[in-house]
């Protein structure tokens, strides 16, 4: 079972492959969720806490730093309901055997509903070498830029960030592109379609004084 691949999704998002081995250690931690999605073929998909071995003894031993005393050692479902009752946060160090030093808890567990942003997931699997496998970075940036040339000089211009920012929006709604760039993205989308507009309005009235005229 070990060498056969694995694939995780994490609210749309698939990473892999992984081995058994790998998803074992990214669950130790914490980094893998019992909520998430495992899968060999892509095609089916069922929660990681069906996969036999998968997660450790709720018997680990986390101990936490708390206004610079070492409490502990406390198992993980504890740690859940310290943190339901927000008497630790991500910004909270935590260590258990094993752990090279003290973490911060929002880099090394998931408690709760997910603390961190979704975004945070884009371009590779927290803590280990697994790799989304259509994420595409955003181009909000180059959409505004183009819209703004766009508006001031150049409607052709105005209508490639147009094409490009209904394009990426798109593959942000499908889960395909890093929804960071969204205002970025529909800013340029405005820009865009405004100076298109003007640009239009002008255009018309050209074409009505040259036909008088």
């Amino acid at each position: 079972m070990t060498d056969q691949p694995y694939y995780v999704r994490v609210e749309g998002k698939v990473f892999g492959p992984a081995t058994f081995g790998q998803l074992r250690e990214l669950a130790a931690v914490g980094r893998l969720n019992p909520t998430h999605e495992i899968s060999r073929d892509r095609q089916s998909w069922s929660p990681a806490a069906e996969l036999e071995g998968l997660f450790p003894s709720d018997d680990a031993a986390w101990y936490v730093l708390l206004d610079g005393q070492r409490h502990g050692p406390l198992r993980r479902s504890q740690l859940d309901q310290m943190y339901a009752e927000s008497r630790i946060d991500n910004d909270t160090l935590i260590w258990k055997e094993g752990m090279d030093d003290w973490r911060r808890l929002g880099d090394t567990l998931f408690l709760g509903p997910r603390p961190e942003p979704v975004t945070r997931l884009h371009g590779s699997y927290p803590g280990s070498s697994m790799s989304s496998e259509y994420v595409e970075p955003h181009r909000g940036g180059t959409i505004l830029a183009l819209a703004l040339v766009g508006f001031c000089c150049c409607f052709i211009i105005a209508i490639v960030a147009w094409v490009m920012a209904n394009d990426d929006l798109g593959k942000m709604d499908a889960g395909l592109m890093d929804p960071a760039g969204r205002g970025m993205t529909q800013a340029g989308k405005i820009v865009a379609i405004v100076g298109i507009a003007i640009d239009a309005v002008i255009i018309f009235f050209y074409v009505i004084a040259f036909a008088i005229g």
